[in-house]
C-alpha cells in the first residue's frame, strides 16, 4: 500500500475532544428507573428533564450530571488527561481522555474514555445500572470507544451503590444539576427557606 493515500486522512485526525463526553445510561434491571438530567443547549443548562428507562432501554446524553431514582447524584468530570493514543506515520495522536466519576459527592474512579473513530470530537462512556433479587444495586462504568488502552486508567469498574444510597429532595437535586459538587462546600443553602408571603 502506498502511504501517500494515508496523508489526507491523517490531516483530518481530531487530536482533541471539543465536546462534552457522550454518556449512555442503560437500565439492566427488571423495573423502570428514573433518570433526571439538565437539558443543555449552546452551553447553557435550560431545564431539568426526566426520562423513564424501561428494562433493557438506554438513554444517550451529553450532559455531565444525572440523578438516578432520586438516590444517586452522578457527576462525570473530564480530567483532560490523555490516556490512549494512536500512532500514525510516527505521529502520536491522543484518542482517549480520563473521565472521573463522582457519586453522591464521593470520588469513585477515573476511567479512560475513547473516541469512536479518528473523525469523532468527543469521548464515550457508558453507565449500566443493575439490581439483583436481594436488592443489591450496582453500576458498571466503562469505556465504549475504540483503540482502548488501560496503561494510565482502567477502562471499566463495577461499583456497588447500596452504601452510597441517599434520598434527595427535588430542591437538592436541582441544586446538584445546576451547580454540581460545588454546592457541597459553598454558601449555597442546602435547605430552601420560604419567605412568609
Amino acid at each position: 500500500m502506498d502511504f501517500k493515500f494515508l496523508a489526507f486522512p491523517c490531516l483530518l485526525f481530531t487530536t482533541e475532544c471539543f465536546a462534552i463526553p457522550e454518556i449512555f445510561i442503560s437500565n439492566r434491571t427488571t423495573n423502570p428507573i428514573k433518570i433526571t438530567y439538565n437539558y443543555l443547549k449552546h452551553n447553557t443548562y435550560l431545564s431539568d428533564n426526566h426520562t423513564i428507562l424501561n428494562p433493557n432501554q438506554t438513554y444517550g446524553g451529553e450532559t455531565r450530571r444525572y440523578v438516578i431514582n432520586n438516590n444517586y447524584l452522578i457527576e462525570l468530570i473530564d480530567t483532560h488527561i490523555e490516556c490512549s493514543w494512536l500512532h500514525t506515520l510516527g505521529i502520536k495522536h491522543p484518542n482517549g481522555w480520563g473521565i472521573k466519576l463522582n457519586i453522591n459527592y464521593n470520588e469513585i474512579i477515573t476511567i479512560c474514555a475513547n473516541k469512536y473513530n479518528v473523525f469523532d470530537n468527543k469521548n464515550h462512556a457508558s453507565i449500566e445500572y443493575f439490581q439483583d433479587e436481594s436488592g443489591v444495586e450496582k453500576i458498571i462504568f466503562r469505556n465504549i470507544g475504540w483503540w482502548v488502552q488501560n496503561d494510565k486508567f482502567p477502562i471499566e469498574k463495577e461499583i456497588i451503590l447500596n452504601s452510597l444510597k441517599n434520598e434527595y429532595s427535588p430542591y437538592w437535586m436541582n441544586m446538584f444539576l445546576y451547580y454540581g459538587d460545588k454546592i457541597e462546600n459553598s454558601s449555597i443553602p442546602k435547605i430552601r427557606e420560604y419567605a412568609g408571603y
